[in-house]
């Protein structure tokens, strides 16, 4: 496609005024949306001129309904897999940062075509990425703007600054007495935990499980136990036998350590339905283990 209909120029050029974002980033996202199998192949577009009209309202409604951007400096130190949201369907995970300058840990929410983003950062790393920030100044949330290029490694040891930034250590005998803070959520009566309120757990692994949600989404599942576990080990009628200690669910990407490893787990800890405590692991850093993996 060598130039573009005047009305598709016209409609770029007031997309670029309006959105404050170069010329070349929006006519080259618009190529890639009119370029889509689904646009150029669907029999519901008889015309080229109905697939510009149809691009250009599209582009004209991702830029309109993206918030204001601007950049941070940050450090992943964790992450959530792929998720789908229950009430749009849509792929999602979640980057847990520390934003230079402060001790708190927020989270990068990172939606559809970017659900996977995760794989791709290196955790303990300083970058400038440009970001969308929620009016509460709580979350910060992705679109196709937000760049995690050029890492910088930090010379601090990552469990050094976990220390720095407040994550309290617990042993599992402590997990029930030391939750992670509970939040009020907007229907009444409602609470969940807040996700950036982590706490750390040393553990030795005693059981590894990898699983599959109906969604097809997978996810894992560590078992640690520490010198503070009592209890004896259970037999399932399939002769699984399950071992006493503190489950951390995980995404299956942090698995990366065997049984009989020594790992911190860190994530934020609640109390489930049958008022055991349990935590979402979002990091996990080798202490003792036979692989030898690092961070």
């Amino acid at each position: 496609m060598s130039s573009l209909p005047p009305f598709v120029e016209e409609g770029l050029h007031a997309i670029c005024k309006t959105s404050e974002v170069p010329r070349d980033e929006v006519y080259n996202d618009y190529l890639e949306l009119f370029n889509d199998p689904f646009i150029q192949n669907d029999p519901q577009f008889q015309s080229d001129e109905e697939r510009h009209t149809y691009s250009v309202a599209v582009l004209h409604s991702r830029y309109v309904s993206r918030p204001p951007m601007k950049m941070f400096k940050l450090i992943p130190v964790g992450y959530t897999g792929k998720r789908i949201a229950r009430s749009s369907g849509q792929p999602n995970c979640t980057i847990s940062v520390v934003v230079k300058g402060s001790k708190k840990i927020k989270r990068v929410i990172c939606r559809g075509e970017l659900s996977e983003m995760y794989r791709s950062i290196n955790l303990f790393n300083q970058y400038e990425v440009k970001l969308g920030e929620f009016k509460d100044g709580g979350d910060l949330i992705a679109d196709n703007r937000s760049k995690f290029d050029n890492p910088v490694k930090l010379k601090i040891e990552p469990t050094r600054m976990m220390e720095k930034i407040g994550v309290k250590r617990i042993s599992i005998a402590e997990a029930p007495k030391f939750p992670s803070a509970q939040r009020k959520g907007e229907r009444k009566g409602r609470t969940y935990t807040d996700r950036s309120d982590w706490r750390c757990l040393r553990g030795v692994i005693c059981r590894s499980y990898r699983g599959e949600r109906e969604d097809g989404t997978q996810y894992g599942c560590y078992t640690l136990s520490d010198h503070t576990v009592e209890g004896e080990p259970t037999v399932l009628d399939d002769g699984t036998i399950l071992q006493p200690g503190f489950t951390v669910w995980l995404d299956q990407a942090h698995m990366v350590y065997d049984v009989e490893d020594e790992v911190d787990a860190y994530g934020p800890v609640n109390i489930n339905k049958d008022g055991e405590a349990q935590m979402n692991g979002l990091l996990i850093l080798p202490v003792h283990t036979r692989g030898g993996h690092q961070i």
